[in-house]
């Protein structure tokens, strides 16, 4: 049986839980709900499947599949901040205005939503590091 005070710690880290950075949150996939078969899920909703944590970041409809066979639904939470670049499938992957990635040795940020192309061809800049 938990005291008052745990009860309250355990109410305030689960409202913190679609807000963790993903760094905390990937790190910490247990803390999560396991995807259910037809449960009803929001924008933002957040849960594990196979050790591996994935938000829902476009309506989820009747939520049939598991989140790594509908990436038009989940995407991951990648624990990396700059994560290997990985060629979309459709406009349902395609990397948004902001997003960071790796590829061939080099960081890159997406200047357009809906970006398809590889890094280096159109619609990314390099990022450089400044030194201190």
């Amino acid at each position: 049986m938990l005291t008052q005070k745990q009860q309250e710690l355990v109410a305030l880290l689960k409202g913190a839980l679609p807000t963790a950075p993903p760094e905390v949150a990937q790190a910490n996939v247990d803390w999560y709900k396991t995807w259910v078969h037809g449960e009803q899920l929001q924008i933002g909703d957040r849960r594990s499947w196979e050790g591996i944590l994935y938000e829902v970041y476009t309506p989820a409809g009747d939520n049939l599949y598991p989140p790594d066979q509908v990436p038009a639904i989940f995407k991951k939470v990648y624990l990396e901040e700059w994560p290997q670049w990985v060629q979309p499938q459709g406009a349902h992957d395609a990397y948004g205005r902001g997003a960071k990635v790796t590829r061939n040795n080099k960081k890159w940020t997406s200047d357009v939503d809906g970006n398809t192309w590889e890094p280096g061809v159109y619609g990314w800049t390099e990022y450089v590091e400044q030194e201190a």
